[in-house]
């Protein structure tokens, strides 16, 4: 063959191959695909992202993982279910790095499991140094795994999350679980709110599992919390190297050990103006109502309200802190445990907390028990741990070494501080301090009373090496004389002249307030105090002066005002001429007073939380008269604009010269508000709810308004300058409550051929879904869901658990198993593995689900050797008599050729069903 042959032959070949792997995408890089007609428009680019407006268009972003994307219309998942889950985008392989703007649209009913993978899972799967992803709602999401499981990513490294809100369930079997995030680093979260319920094993947080080195700011989340080990927080399981502001949690928080209601485990991280309402329960140690356990940290302007139940080092805000400096910080919840347990810090060992303070009570049954902080004790490397400028009001009752203060005082400082509650104990007890053992105790007092068997004391119980200095306590109210520190009689006790070397300039101050005993003057003083429109006060501002003055133009028809705190957890209550009060947070801009012509007071509140101590402050501003003012009583009665909260339409629509109206509000609805304005600032209001006379201004808004079902009567009475009298009536009925008929919303078993009993038995209260839109009628039911399904189906009163362990691993149930697991336990319907066990997270079989439900029955074996089913000789011989008598009483029946299939897990569905048959089988 000549080479002109070869050649143009393999140039035939080379176009022919051209042609065929021209029809091919890129698989090496599916960047390079052309989108055109995959989207609803872009480019991919930063300037102009793809546009996404369908379910498909989302799905198809796991084939652009590095370009922008933008959400064009809400997206509703609820195709993706049990049968067909959605695959989270992004994995280790293949990370996704682009962005997302969700442009406040919503994605609705996102359904995740393992279908295509047990960990890393959400609408993300994995995230490496994406853009930003913001503006995105996330509705009625369910996402199941095993590890690293969130909402909207299971992995995230170097992120940016802006603007996000989520709601639904997340659960994993193992760790690093997330209402938002399973893991992240390095990245930055901003105004995020998730609500639902997060459960996990380790490491499971309501926002994310496990943060290490991210910034948190404005992010919040209310649900439950729950996991059986370890690092378990309303926001973060644990956060490391971060900091978190502007942050809150609402809801409960249950666990093993490590359990905080803002973050189970803080290390050498920042929590500033930050909070926790929730309720903490654990079973082990190391609990606070913010922080469960906190390590070279630091916690400030930051509280906790929720009430802390569990074992050991239990706080109201942290329940173990080493080297961690807590300031500006408070807790009001009650305290309850075993040992280490304080209103404010269980067990404190090397840190420093001051200008903080603790009102609930403490109750615990053994020792180091502290109305403020359990232990106090010098570091192993010889860091002081300081207790500075706080109280505590709260009573303490504990075994030994009990203190209103602090229980336990090994080598740590008490300066500058007080306690006033009871206190209650058995050994080394003391109004203050009920153990100082080389420790320093000094310008402190206590005037609670104290009561104990063993080594007691009015300030500080037992004494062994350790220094008292200038420290007194009251005998009239503890019902104590002793030398450790000084008693005086009560009187005594609210004169400045007993207080030896004691700062009243600037730290303690003594009046009337705190029931005429010394207080700490930062606690509730104003910082600072400015009008708006640069008018000036008179005298200038000075945190000992209370009355000031200033005067304004007539034409100035409004002011505001800028009050702030050296404590930052003081709130401003701020009212005008006795109108309707208002809240504000230190620092803040009042919204606009409205002046009268003359003299206007306006009254500053400075109140702690606990509501102990405040400090009133007035500012009366002096509106002038024009200069061709000539007042003349008027005879203005009108109510000139009314508005109703809640969208209240009247009948008929609201004018001036008509007196009567009538209008209906839902049943829902108990209270309302009212913002009445008037024709003439200068007539007087008056405003009646079925005869109760409420505040209100002209104007503004008033408070929540109780109705009653049936019918209320709102009375408004004007009266002008001159003493006309005009009253409008508003005749609300607030409607019966109807009954609702149950409406099933499980999206998951639309087309199962068990939906109607699964609906039956939700109605019946029978069983429960994962979520309130998902059943996973074929997962596999587990040992504790299905004892709890049970106990529903029959009816049975759970009792309360035994404080002793059933079960080997007891550490492993549930906390909303317990007592379900403990009342079948009690009453024979379950027994345990060979080994101790229960194994509650473990999918239950055919044959025990039989023998649990004859057991509950009391259903007698009798003779029964054999079954009915086709496969009788697989069913082992311990359950053939359970399996024949569940048959009998048509509780169980067979599968595909009737078969009993012995071994097979129980579906959700399957156990619905049974359920079901066994709540009619009681019925009848």
């Amino acid at each position: 063959m000549s080479l002109r042959n070869c050649s143009r032959q393999a140039i035939t070949y080379l176009l022919v191959l051209l042609m065929v792997f021209s029809c091919i995408p890129s698989w090496s890089n599916p960047e390079r695909v052309s989108a055109a007609g995959t989207f609803a428009g872009g480019d991919g680019s930063e300037t102009n992202p793809y546009l996404i407006s369908t379910a498909d268009q989302l799905y198809e972003m796991r084939n652009y993982l590095g370009s922008y994307f933008e959400l064009s219309n809400d997206i509703d998942l609820s195709d993706y279910d049990s049968m067909n889950s959605w695959q989270p985008i992004g994995e280790d392989a293949a990370p996704f790095t682009g962005g997302l703007d969700g442009n406040h649209y919503t994605i609705s009913n996102l359904y995740v499991d393992t279908q295509f993978a047990d960990f890393r899972l959400g609408l993300f799967g994995y995230m490496d140094n994406p853009k930003a992803i913001k503006n995105l709602n996330l509705r009625d999401v369910y996402v199941a795994g095993e590890y690293e499981v969130g909402a909207l990513a299971g992995y995230v490294s170097n992120g940016i999350f802006e603007n996000i809100t989520v709601t639904g369930s997340v659960s994993g079997l193992q760790y690093r679980i997330g209402g938002l995030i399973g893991y992240s680093e390095s990245s930055t979260l901003t105004d995020i709110s998730v609500t639902g319920n997060v459960t996990g094993h380790d490491d499971t947080g309501g926002i994310a599992g496990y943060s290490y080195d991210n910034t948190v700011n404005n992010v919040y989340f209310d649900g439950s919390v729950t996991a059986d080990h370890y690092y378990i927080g309303g926001q973060f399981g644990r956060f490391i190297d971060g900091t978190i502001s502007n942050s809150g949690s609402r809801g409960t928080v249950s666990g093993h050990q490590y359990i905080g209601g803002l973050v189970g485990g803080l290390e050498n991280s920042t929590v500033s103006q930050s909070y926790s309402h929730a309720k903490l329960t654990n079973t082990d140690d190391d609990m606070g109502g913010l922080i469960g356990n906190s390590m070279d940290s630091h916690i400030e302007h930051s509280y906790a309200t929720g009430n802390v139940t569990g074992q050991d080092d239990l706080g109201g805000l942290v329940g173990y802190s080493e080297k961690t400096s807590i300031e500006y910080s408070y807790a009001t919840g009650n305290v309850s445990g075993g040992d280490d347990v304080g209103g404010l810090v269980g067990d404190n060992e090397g840190g420093t907390i001051s200008y903080s303070y603790a009102t609930g009570d403490v109750v615990a049954t053994d020792e180091f028990i502290g109305g403020l902080v359990g232990e106090n004790e010098v570091a192993d490397d010889g860091t002081d741990s300081i207790v500075q400028y706080s109280f505590a009001t709260g009573n303490v009752t504990g075994d030994s070494e009990v203190g209103g203060i602090v229980g336990y005082n090994y080598g740590g400082i008490v300066r500058e501080s007080y306690a006033t509650g009871n206190v209650t104990g058995n050994v080394n007890v003391g109004g203050l301090v009920g153990d100082n053992i080389v420790g320093l105790v000094e310008n402190s007092y206590s005037i609670g009373a104290v009561t104990g068997n063993t080594v007691v004391g009015g300030l500080v119980g037992s004494n062994a090496g350790g220094i008292i200095e200038n420290s007194y306590y009251d005998t009239d109210t503890s019902g104590q004389a002793d030398n450790q520190g000084t008693g005086l009689p009560s009187n005594d006790m609210k004169v400045i002249d007993s207080y030896v070397n004691w700062d009243f300039d600037s730290i303690w101050t003594l009046d009337d307030q705190n029931n005429g005993n010394p207080y700490l003057k930062r606690h509730r003083d104003l910082s600072g105090l400015s009008l708006s429109l640069n008018v000036a006060l008179s005298p200038a501002f000075d945190k000992d002066v209370t009355s000031y003055t200033a005067s304004v133009a007539n034409s100035v028809g409004s002011i505001k005002v800028t009050p702030s705190t050296v404590a930052k957890n003081a709130k401003m209550i701020i009212s005008i001429n006795g109108g309707a009060p208002r809240e504000i947070n230190s620092g803040e801009l009042s919204d606009a007073l409205d002046l009268n012509v003359g003299e206007n007071t306006i009254t500053i509140v400075v109140a702690l939380l606990d509501g102990v101590i405040s400090k009133t402050y007035t500012v009366t501003v002096t509106r002038n008269q024009s200069l061709s003012y000539i007042p003349i009583p008027s005879s203005n009665a009108n109510l000139e604009k009314i508005v109703f909260s809640e969208g209240l339409q009247l009948d008929p629509a609201f004018n001036p010269n008509i007196l009567s109206y009538k209008a209906n509000i839902e049943s829902g609805m108990e209270s309302i508000r009212v913002k009445p304005t008037l024709g003439d600032n200068q007539a007087k209001i008056d405003l009646r709810v079925n005869g109760v006379a409420y505040p209100v201004a002209s104007g503004k808004e008033s408070e929540d308004l109780p109705l009653v079902v049936g019918t209320n009567e709102i009375e408004i009475t004007i009266t002008a300058s001159n003493g006309t009298v005009k009253v409008y009536h508003f005749t609300v009925e607030r409607e019966q409550e109807a009954v609702v008929e149950y409406t099933c919303t499980f999206k998951d078993i639309e087309n199962h051929w068990a939906k109607d009993d699964i609906c039956e038995a939700a109605r019946l209260k029978v069983i429960e879904g994962k979520d309130a839109n998902h059943f996973a009628p074929n997962a596999a039911v587990t040992r504790a869901e299905f004892i709890a399904m049970i106990l529903r189906a029959l009816q049975m009163e759970e009792l309360e658990e035994s404080t002793d362990p059933v079960f080997t691993d007891h550490d492993r149930i549930p906390a909303w198993a317990r007592t379900a697991i403990y009342t079948a336990t009690d009453k024979g319907i379950i027994q345990g593995y060979s080994d101790g066990t229960l194994r509650p997270l473990e999918s239950i079989d055919r044959t025990e689900m039989a023998a649990i439900i004859a057991r509950t029955m009391n259903w007698q074996e009798g003779s029964h050797q054999t079954s009915a089913f086709s496969d009788e000789a697989t069913i082992p011989g311990w359950a053939k008599g359970f399996a024949q008598m569940a048959l009998e009483h048509g509780i169980i029946t067979g599968r595909l050729n009737h078969a009993f299939a012995p071994f097979a897990k129980t579906t959700r569905a399957e156990a619905a069903i049974v359920m079901l048959r066994l709540r009619k089988h009681v019925e009848v």
